[in-house]
């Protein structure tokens, strides 16, 4: 454990250069104290379609990964997790965690785990005369954290964070395949601001319960 330690604290290091640029990207909190290591598992897209013209699963993935990368309180793990062992860990019961993950999963000493479980959209008029309604889009994702600091791993926070988001008529047709993820247009679309709220929810509750769990 402590070479793998050294090894990140050298990369750190190197990564720490363009941290004013990018976010607080070193191993070590302002304390001096090394920050909790994280690996982020692949999102599971489990509403059964795909949502977007592009990979929702990655979008969520990177987006999550961007978070962690630039936290003051949680180090990202680089190096990333496979699909079928996010799908390995999200199993109903939670006391059901492979006794050696832990060996599998390297430095890490959190693994986050995030599944879509629902977004759907539906109309709504603002009076009873009003023909020129929006809609609301309604997100739900279930996160859970595992914990290998023990011999035992142990999920330390399971819930279900939900978002809706109102989307007034304008906005009803955009036209996604033009205004997609990673383009600059796409943040202040309805679709964008609510996986960003999403996004920053789930990492804030992580961080909260990482360091209580520590």
């Amino acid at each position: 454990m402590k070479t793998v330690l050294f090894a990140l604290s050298i990369l750190s290091v190197i990564w720490t250069g363009c941290s004013r640029n990018c976010g607080d990207t070193s191993l070590y909190q302002r304390t001096g104290q090394i920050k909790p290591i994280v690996s982020v598992m692949p999102v599971i897209n489990a509403t059964g379609q795909p949502l977007a013209v592009w990979d929702t699963s990655r979008e969520f993935t990177d987006e999550i990964r961007k978070k962690v990368f630039d936290s003051s309180k949680l180090y990202l793990l680089r190096e990333p997790g496979s699909m079928e062992l996010a799908q390995e860990l999200n199993i109903p019961n939670p006391m059901e965690i492979p006794m050696d993950l832990k060996s599998r999963m390297g430095p890490a000493e959190y693994v986050i785990i995030a599944e879509l479980i629902d977004q759907h959209q539906t109309p709504y008029q603002m009076g009873a005369r009003d023909e020129a309604g929006g809609a609301v889009l309604y997100l739900a994702m279930r996160v859970r954290v595992i914990d290998l600091h023990k011999d035992k791993p142990s999920v330390i926070l399971q819930e279900i964070i939900d978002h809706e988001q109102v989307i007034a008529k304008p906005y009803l047709n955009i036209d996604y395949n033009k205004i997609s993820w990673g383009t600059e247009a796409y943040e202040s679309t309805p679709l964008g601001m609510a996986h960003q709220k999403v996004v920053r929810e789930l990492v804030a509750h992580v961080e909260n319960y990482i360091i209580a769990a520590r």
